[in-house]
């Protein structure tokens, strides 16, 4: 594993950890394949690092749907993406982006990628810019 190039973003270490440890507190309000639940309380990694840090999304009365049900949006009034609020509030690249926030992530790989970053080490591919293989590799805890 090699080291985070110290050209990227400064990783919110804080923002980082909090997230980890509120969807290991309440995984019962964690759903990776999803950035916000249409009622807003589970989330993904994105979602909830959003959310722990002032992202506010539309919300759509039930009043103005076509099922009568309330809508919580994936932006937010300034039509900011909830992933691109997480991103930048992270302090991510894109391509980290891609691995940290796939909806495919167990909450093992999830705990793997974090401890990566908090360490300043790379969650990605030097020579392919993609996903490690060492993560892919490894069994979830």
């Amino acid at each position: 594993m090699t080291d985070r190039n110290k050209t990227k973003p400064e990783i919110n270490k804080f923002l980082l950890k909090a997230t980890m440890e509120q969807i290991e507190q309440h995984p019962e309000l964690w759903d990776q394949d999803v950035w916000l639940t249409d009622c807003g309380t589970k989330a993904c990694f994105a979602g909830w690092a959003s959310k722990l840090s002032g992202f506010k999304p539309v919300v759509i009365p039930a009043s103005e749907t076509p099922l009568g049900e309330i809508y919580v949006s994936a932006v937010n009034e300034d039509d900011v993406h909830v992933s691109d609020w997480a991103a930048e509030k992270l302090g991510l690249t894109s391509n980290e982006v891609d691995v940290l926030f796939d909806g495919s992530n167990s909450m093992g790989d999830l705990r793997r990628y974090v401890s990566a970053l908090l360490d300043d080490k790379s969650i990605l591919d030097e020579e392919e810019d993609t996903c490690c293989e060492y993560y892919i590799a490894e069994e979830d805890n």
